[in-house]
Order: C-alpha cells, then sequence, then structure tokens
C-alpha cells in the first residue's frame, strides 16, 4: 500500500479529502493546517507517488480554479 512508499497518516488524509473533491483551502480549514501546508504535504505526496511534473502542474491549476 501507500505506507509502503512512505506515505505518512497526514498525507493520507489529505489525499483523501482532495480524491473526494475538496480544494486545498477546504483540506486546510478541515484538517486545522493553513494554505500552505496543505501545499507542503500534497507536493511530497506526489514525489512519493512519483507523479509527473506535468500531472503536478495540472492538479495544481485546477485546485487554483
Amino acid at each position: 500500500g501507500l505506507a509502503g512508499v512512505g506515505v505518512s497518516g497526514r498525507e493520507l488524509e489529505i489525499l483523501d479529502l482532495l480524491a473526494r473533491g475538496k480544494r486545498s483551502s477546504e483540506v486546510a480549514a478541515e484538517l486545522d493546517l493553513d494554505d500552505h501546508q496543505v501545499h507542503e504535504y500534497t507536493s511530497s505526496l506526489l514525489v512519493k507517488l512519483r507523479v509527473d511534473s506535468a500531472v503536478r502542474t495540472a492538479l495544481r491549476d485546477l485546485d487554483e480554479g
């Protein structure tokens, strides 16, 4: 599973909320984080999952609306 690639519990929480369609700002509010922290967790998660940089850019653009 994802724990095998070093994904933390917090990263899994964030991934779950994003997969449910929440925006970063909504995730931040729900988990009592600031937007920067959510961005950092998300970036770390995408690197750990070896997501291509073009996909990362597209995901960021979608999140920013």
